[in-house]
């Protein structure tokens, strides 16, 4: 009968950051992806003819992302990355981004909902899958530190 003993080691905590160093840049890629894709998908509005006497753009019909007035808005989409919690902000730092997004009161008059966020996301989410396929785990600073462990 041959018996055998083995001991091994599991380094989970340098792996856990190993993998967590490698997501950020997937994780970049897609919040500009999304950021993009928000921006686009608000076009300019025609000249408005209603009370105020041709001064300013067509509001957008309900349930389709808002049209561009001042730029405000647009240029309030943005991205940011929360290394702690490893994860990506998307969304437009534009007080009235929210009332756009869902829908609601803003400056004394209702809004309906005009989402430009969401669907952004929903229409980029087929591309993530292909962004974090083959992350480079071994090149980070942990992921070396493991292969020198392993005598790699």
């Amino acid at each position: 009968m041959l018996t055998m003993k083995m001991r091994f080691k599991v380094y989970e905590r340098e792996a856990a950051a190993a993998v967590r160093e490698a997501t950020i840049d997937p994780l970049n890629k897609a919040g500009l992806l999304v950021e993009a894709d928000a921006k686009r998908s608000m076009k300019k509005g025609g000249r408005y003819t209603g009370p105020r006497g041709g001064k300013g753009q067509t509001p957008s019909a309900p349930g389709t992302p808002p049209h561009r007035q001042s730029g405000t808005l647009i240029s309030s989409v943005t991205h940011g990355f929360d290394k702690r919690s490893v994860t990506m902000l998307v969304g437009a730092t534009a007080p009235y981004g929210k009332v756009h997004e869902k829908g609601g009161e803003w400056g004394g008059r209702n809004y309906p909902r005009r989402a430009f966020m969401r669907p952004a996301l929903n229409r980029m989410m087929s591309r993530f899958r292909s962004l974090f396929r083959n992350l480079p785990v071994g090149t980070t600073p942990s992921g070396r530190g493991l292969n020198r462990r392993k005598g790699r």
